[in-house]
């Protein structure tokens, strides 16, 4: 059986630096720190990123090549769960500098 690598470097590079900002954020940096309003906007910024390569990316890291599945709702509507949560917790923040 052969490897094929999917998911080019900057979808992999994305990923990881999502999960350990949020990491960070969640369990390492204290709630009223500016390091935690920091991080948080390197989080939104990420996402946006994310957002710009899923429509201007390589092949597989667009959303245009995205399964379209009865079961998962949300890959159709072309946004994970994970990244709904993580752009709403910033909505009340906003504003807040």
């Amino acid at each position: 059986m052969r490897k094929v690598k999917v998911w080019d470097p900057i979808i992999r590079l994305f990923h990881w630096s999502v999960v350990l900002t949020f990491v960070a954020n969640a369990w390492a940096i204290d709630d009223e720190s500016k390091l935690h309003q920091q991080v948080g906007w390197l989080i939104v910024a990420l996402l946006g990123l994310r957002v710009l390569w899923g429509l201007v990316g390589t092949q597989h890291a667009r959303f245009s090549d995205f399964p379209r599945s009865i079961r998962r709702p949300c890959v159709r509507c072309k946004i994970s769960p994970q990244a709904a949560c993580i752009t709403i917790s910033a909505i009340p923040r906003w504003g807040r500098g």
